[in-house]
């Protein structure tokens, strides 16, 4: 009777045993895992679909890996896996680190695709209705598009990811920044099918961030180069007359600017500056309505156009661009 019994228990351990045995590393808690086998655990999770498994075996090489290699793939395989457990900001941080790290690593042209699809997503966004993009996920689209241009510069949507940062800096009013991103589609990326609304962007970027005619003309007079430019360069541009009637307009505001700064020399009384500043209109701006006036202003005092300083009406070039 023991016998009997003792069988049937005896196989039944052996059973467990194999099983036990068939499981590998998957059956074991992470923490008992070698390195190599953490790394092999990690992959065979992935490609299975056990993501837990994945995310959990990768992370744990990461903690405790020195290892280049090994960082490299543990840092892949918790990407994927975090991006297919719907973590999209955990997968992308993972990503990052990839790319910036081991920018010549193997695994970095398999996250081209995925870097790209979670940036348009989170650009993708509406904006919320009291709490604006502070929620909506875009500041981190826009994060993960620079992180785009700036590893993959050579990719066929190098062009797109900067100019979608460029239009949303427009779209918020952040015309200084969208200036930069506008100016890097036209300049790296010439072919481009946003090349020609570029160069009228980084133009119209100058003219939004002016605060009128009486304040500084840096930005109006880099608004009137940047149009003039664009009307040059680009004789069949497809916002060529509106380049040229808003490059008219910025003229009369830069002109209007210097009538202003004539009339307060003249009511100081401090006739030097105001001839300076009322040749300028003339010389530098006479199709406007403003050189009429300072032509009027002139004659009635008698005063010639011999003193001007119309080499200060340059804009400046911009810090870091040359230009």
């Amino acid at each position: 009777m023991a016998e009997r019994i003792a069988v049937p228990a005896l196989f039944a351990l052996c059973l467990i045993a194999l099983t036990g045995c068939k499981g590998g590393p998957r059956s074991i808690e992470v923490d008992d895992l070698s390195e190599p086998q953490l790394a092999t655990e990690s992959e065979r999770a992935l490609a299975a679909g056990e993501v837990d498994r994945a995310i959990e075996s990768a992370e744990a090489l990461l903690e405790r890996t020195t290892d280049g290699g090994r960082r490299q793939l543990a840092l892949f395989v918790a990407a994927e896996a975090h991006r297919a457990d719907a973590a999209p900001v955990k997968a992308f941080r993972h990503y990052q680190s990839l790319l910036r790290d081991f920018p010549w690593s193997p695994f970095v042209a398999r996250c081209e695709l995925p870097v790209w699809e979670l940036a348009a997503a989170w650009m993708a966004a509406e904006p919320w209705f009291l709490f604006g993009d502070l929620f909506s996920g875009r500041e981190r689209g826009a994060e993960a598009m620079r992180e785009f241009a700036a590893s993959f510069p050579s990719s066929a949507r190098a062009d797109d990811a900067v100019a979608a940062i460029a239009a949303y800096r427009f779209e918020r009013g952040e015309y200084e920044d969208a200036v930069v991103y506008w100016d890097r589609v036209v300049t790296d990326y010439p072919d481009s099918e946003w090349a020609d609304l570029a160069a009228f962007r980084r133009a119209e970027c100058w003219e939004r961030d002016a605060r009128g005619p009486a304040y500084d003309a840096t930005p109006l007079l880099r608004a009137a180069r940047d149009y003039r430019r664009y009307v040059a360069l680009r004789p069949d541009g497809a916002r060529r007359a509106e380049a040229e009637a808003r490059a008219r307009a910025v003229d009369e505001q830069i002109a209007q600017g210097e009538l202003l700064r004539a009339d307060l020399y003249l009511l100081r009384e401090q006739t030097r500056g105001a001839r300076i500043h009322l040749a300028n209109v003339v010389l530098a701006y006479p199709q406007t309505a403003a050189a009429a006036q300072a032509r009027t202003l002139l004659e009635s005092r008698g005063w010639d156009v011999s003193l001007h300083s119309v080499d200060t009406l340059r804009p400046p070039p911009v810090e870091g661009h040359g230009r």
